[in-house]
């Protein structure tokens, strides 16, 4: 039941990474994003499920994919935040994530926190395959939540102190 998990977990992160870095025209950005929130997320659910002792069946299997893709999709929008304050308003690294998170944590949260409460609530279903799966849905949108506003913005922040990654661009034509 479980054996196609972790190869498809794999293929979807490298898929995720190649279409990010198309997207975004970054391959640096776009593992930041994958590495830092989507990596980060599933390991904190696979640990928290062997924890409670959910087991792996079909429906907690995609809570992988649940992950990456809520997860992906918080840390663009407070990433994009943080490169917005950084390039249109002239901002320190530490100053712009600042302004980032503070700007989007309202609205991510707000819709993490729909999802979570919505696909938790199946966890009080007398049915233990829908219960274990609400139980993980919620344990993903929380880590993908946590990942999106804690290892991501440390990541951010070491990289554009380490490396020229957010360095502005001059045109000279």
């Amino acid at each position: 039941m479980t054996s196609g998990r972790d190869p498809m977990t794999v293929l979807s992160f490298g898929l995720a990474t190649v279409f990010l870095a198309l997207a975004l025209r970054s391959v640096r950005e776009s593992v930041l994003l994958v590495v830092s929130v989507a990596i980060s997320a599933v390991m904190l659910i696979s640990i928290a499920m062997y924890l409670l002792g959910i087991p792996w069946n079909p429906l907690t299997v995609a809570t992988g994919s649940i992950a990456l893709g809520a997860g992906i999709t918080y840390g663009i929008h407070v990433h994009e935040r943080f490169k917005e304050e950084l390039f249109e308003r002239g901002s320190t690294p530490v100053v712009a994530m600042r302004e980032a998170m503070v700007r989007k944590s309202r609205p991510v949260i707000g819709s993490g926190a729909t999802t979570l409460f919505g696909f938790g609530a199946l966890g009080i279903s007398q049915f233990p395959v829908l219960a274990n799966f609400g139980i993980a849905v919620a344990l993903a949108m929380t880590f993908a939540l946590v990942t999106a506003f804690v290892f991501l913005p440390a990541s951010a922040l070491l990289l554009a102190r380490w490396t020229n990654t957010y360095d502005i661009v001059v045109d000279s034509t």
